[in-house]
Order: structure tokens, then C-alpha cells, then sequence
């Protein structure tokens, strides 16, 4: 008798495999569509339809919610009470009335009377007796940071820039 020698069985010639591996792919592959198409199923591409007793401060903050102010920036909703000085040190009192939204890094708002620096660009299309004539603004405001103290504690000036005016809506 002769005998014959035992085949070595290796991994790629093995007789028996436990589960083969395309049918892992396939199966793995199945169930990433399968969740994918589930978390799809609860969209819809519908229009929803904007609810009938909307206010124009609500229309404000839904549109600046979409578009946030830039940084050091406050957007408010007031009117100018009045203007004075030249062109490049112009400064005017606003009157806030509310405030719509801020920018990161910037500090309160106070609803009320404040002094602030004209930008020379909101007169671009309008005039100051325009601007102070009209009325409810949608005021941009840009804050200027720390503001230079003289010895007497006063500060050199306003803390504010108005460089945005817009109809409110």
C-alpha cells in the first residue's frame, strides 16, 4: 500500500468557505441603499407655504436668519433724528428700535438714543434731509471696538458706524 500524500490546504484552495465574499459585498451594498433610501423617504419636495400672519419684523429676521450679519456688525430696525458735522467726520443721532440680529463678536445693542459715525456711502442715493425725513430704517451698524479715553474719561467717539440704510420692510 502505498499511501498518498496528504494535500496541504491552504486558504485560497480550501473546500468548504463559511460564506463567500462577493455575496458580503452584495449584501453590504443592499443595505447602504436600503438606508439611504429610508432616510430620503421623510423629505419631500414640496413647497410649504409661508404662513398668512407674518409681520415685516418677521420677514426681517427670516431674512437676515438666512444671511447673518458679518462680524462686529448689528443690524437694527430705527430711524435718524439728526445729523451734524462735515462730510468725513459726520456723526448722527439714531433712534433704535429694535434690534434684528447680530454678528459674531458683537457687543449689545441698547434700544434707544445713540450718536454714531456716518459712512460717507449711505449718502450716496439719498441726502441727509432724506434720511432723516423718512423713515423706518433698516440700519446696518458696525461697531469701531474700544474707543481712545482723553485723561478727563470722555471718549474721543462714537463707538458705532452707520454704514447701511435700507427701507424697513
Amino acid at each position: 500500500m502505498t499511501s498518498r500524500p496528504r494535500e496541504r490546504l491552504s486558504w485560497s484552495n480550501r473546500i468548504v468557505r463559511p460564506f463567500p465574499s462577493h455575496l458580503v459585498r452584495v449584501w453590504g451594498a443592499l443595505l447602504l441603499g436600503g438606508v439611504t433610501l429610508a432616510a430620503c423617504a421623510g423629505s419631500s419636495d414640496r413647497a410649504v407655504p409661508a404662513p398668512a400672519d407674518t409681520t415685516a419684523a418677521d420677514s426681517l429676521v427670516a431674512d437676515t436668519i438666512s444671511r447673518p450679519p458679518p462680524p462686529r456688525t448689528a443690524l437694527v430696525q430705527g430711524s435718524v433724528d439728526s445729523c451734524s458735522g462735515t462730510a468725513p467726520e459726520q456723526q448722527c443721532v439714531v433712534q433704535v428700535g429694535a434690534v434684528v440680529a447680530y454678528g459674531m463678536n458683537t457687543p449689545p445693542v441698547a434700544s434707544g438714543t445713540r450718536t454714531v459715525r456716518l459712512r460717507a456711502t449711505v449718502l450716496d442715493d439719498r441726502t441727509i434731509d432724506a434720511l432723516i425725513a423718512g423713515g423706518p430704517w433698516r440700519m446696518t451698524l458696525v461697531h469701531a471696538g474700544p474707543q481712545m479715553r482723553t485723561p478727563q474719561g470722555a471718549s474721543t467717539g462714537p463707538e458705532w458706524t452707520l454704514t447701511e440704510v435700507r427701507p424697513a420692510p
